[in-house]
């Protein structure tokens, strides 16, 4: 969207928008809304429809100089304040943004040169800023005098005056683009555990030393570091997932870079140009290395690779060797020369990083046999046991996409193993998998073409089985599996058996089942146990036949009167509330004292 460039007078429109059926306003109504999709207006705005949802993108020359924008208009949701919405309006004084607008977009307020309150309702969620939409007001000013790192709502906007080592507060969730771009006197910042985003090109060409990027912000933003030419040291926290195209590109005295576990992919050109970086290390879990990820790397020696799988641009013979486009390791630092790698690429035997080696003439250094073990969650972990693979640990699993090559002949078989789970290598001696009792989801494609398999026993009732379990695919391009799906009664694997048409065996009830408080007999008193049991109670109420088992019944008396009470249903929702809800560690004993 562009600027104000033009004044819409619209007339006809008026006579629904001012209420004056039939009749004309006394004076046009001017409309700063240039080059946008104006559907109506409101209160001196204007919006755009989005059916459910709308956008303020402009103002008419009714605006109120103190203005309240609405959660709603008519039945539509306020989501956005768009891009120069409010660009230049000079009679606004103050705006209370609700609690319903989560994105405030480039230039919103720029240049309302009298607005001096800016008030956010409260809210749950933050409020996502594109740059500084504040700019060229008297509240921006006067946050700045105060203090010269301005803070909106939980998000940083602008830090370009700071100088030295900045610390920026706990609770801030946002650092937004651009907001230390180019300001050179930063040397430091402390970033909190709160801190879930960094913009894109936020602290590019600052003069930061080092920094430790909190495992809150799953994503590195493009060019977020981009030519700090004097950050000799980056970290980054369990947590982080992706490191964007060009995120430290030219950090030319970048030595240093320790990656987390929980990294899975290094997007183009991310460290292109760190002329000092001498070794990396790659995590177990990194998928993919983009092309140009470690291209003019000077001093670049050695690539550790931990990860079976880690897919790097030119892991095929046809790799285009003399542009960075086809590589994602170069020591070149001209353009003219053909991209060459004098270091040692360090990976598993037969691995993808000893293919992309093999195919490209790089040395290679063998870490031995793949390992039988490794994460495949930030608190999971799986192992391969002889011919059984055990899911251990809490959360939900990676997504793996699985191996799938049905309908892509033209490609080659490594192009298809960049997303495959980590135990894939075994998938000729697998044959049975456990999932442990604490696991939530299995990812889609975790059980994919394993060849052998037999059985996969799920020990949570709760665990969420995503997408298919197989042995193959057959002459009709479709999977099958002829092995057996184990779980609960009625458990979630029960389910996903009867969906997909696999053969189910009933497990027995763990020890736990039954228990004091546990109506469903899945091991735990959940709210599951008390509306239930308050339904088991009703039902007796009203007159009408128990239909709870023995052992059912015996684990919703829990006072032993011998009978399902509401003393009982009161009990067990207490019981749930204290050690589920509020974490805390009551017995049932300490419960009926």
């Amino acid at each position: 969207m562009k600027g104000i460039g033009k004044i819409a007078v619209l007339q006809a429109a008026c006579l629904l928008m001012t209420g004056g059926a039939g009749m004309l306003p006394a004076e046009p109504l001017t409309v700063f809304a240039a080059d946008k999709t104006v559907s109506g207006t409101y209160n001196g705005m204007t919006y755009e429809d989005y059916g459910t949802r709308c956008m303020i993108n402009g103002f008419t020359s009714e605006l109120p100089a103190d203005l309240v924008i609405p959660e709603k208009i008519g039945d539509m949701t306020v989501e956005w304040v768009g891009e120069e919405a409010f660009k230049g309006c000079t009679k606004l004084r103050s705006v209370t943004i609700p609690k319903t607008v989560g994105y405030v977009l480039e230039g919103s307020f720029v240049n309302c040169t009298d607005l001096e309150t800016v008030t956010f309702s409260e809210r749950t969620e933050r409020v996502h800023f594109f740059d500084n939409p504040f700019a060229g007001t008297k509240w921006y000013a006067a946050k700045k005098a105060e203090n010269p790192l301005v803070v909106a709502d939980r998000s940083v906007i602008d830090g370009k005056s700071c100088s030295g080592a900045v610390k920026v507060p706990d609770g801030v969730e946002e650092i937004v683009t651009g907001a230390f771009a180019e300001n050179t006197a930063l040397t430091g910042i402390t970033l909190p555990d709160s801190l879930t985003v960094i913009g894109k090109e936020a602290f590019r060409g600052s003069g930061l030393k080092e920094i430790s990027i909190p495992g809150g912000v799953e994503t590195v933003e493009a060019k977020a570091f981009q030519s700090c030419t004097a950050l000799t040291a980056a970290s980054f926290g369990e947590g982080v997932k992706v490191i964007e195209q060009y995120a430290f590109e030219s950090c030319t005295s970048l030595q240093t870079v320790k990656f987390p576990e929980s990294l899975q992919e290094i997007r183009l050109y991310a460290f292109h140009q760190c002329g000092k970086l001498g070794s990396v290390v790659l995590p177990g879990r990194l998928r993919t290395v983009g092309a140009g990820a470690f291209t003019f790397c000077t001093a670049l020696q050695e690539v550790t690779c931990l990860n079976y799988y880690t897919m790097f641009a030119g892991s095929k013979a046809s790799a285009d060797v003399n542009t960075d486009n086809g590589v994602s390791i170069s020591n070149n630092g001209e353009y003219s020369k053909k991209f060459t790698y004098t270091g040692v690429v360090k990976g598993y035997a037969d691995s993808l990083p000893s293919m992309y080696a093999k195919n490209l003439g790089i040395r290679f250094q063998s870490l031995g046999d793949a390992p039988l073990t490794g994460k495949c969650a930030p608190e999971m972990f799986w192992a391969v046991d002889g011919d059984t693979l055990h899911i251990e640990g809490t959360g939900k699993m990676d997504d793996y996409g699985g191996y799938d090559y049905r309908h892509y002949d033209s490609l080659p078989e490594w192009y298809y193993l960049r997303n495959v789970a980590p135990w894939f290598m075994y998938r000729d001696q697998i044959k049975y998998v456990v999932v442990g009792a604490y696991v939530e989801q299995t990812s889609s494609g975790a059980f994919r073409d394993l060849p052998v398999l037999e059985r996969v026993s799920f020990m949570n009732p709760k665990c969420w089985p995503s997408g298919s379990v197989s042995n193959g695919v057959n002459e009709e391009g479709t999977y099958y599996y002829n092995g057996v799906i184990a779980g609960f009664n009625e458990s979630e694997a029960h389910g996903f058996a009867d969906r997909n048409n696999y053969r189910f065996e009933r497990l027995d009830p763990p020890e736990n089942a039954y228990q004091r408080g546990d109506v469903t007999g899945d091991g735990d008193v959940s709210i599951d146990d008390v509306q239930n049991t308050l339904k088991e109670y009703t039902e007796c109420l009203s007159g009408k036949a128990a239909t709870f088992s023995e052992k059912e019944t015996t684990a919703a008396d829990v006072d032993e009167s011998g009978k399902v009470s509401i003393e009982d249903v009161q009990l067990i929702l207490k019981y749930y509330t204290e050690n589920t809800v509020a974490g805390k560690h009551i017995t049932w004993e300490e419960l009926m004292k």
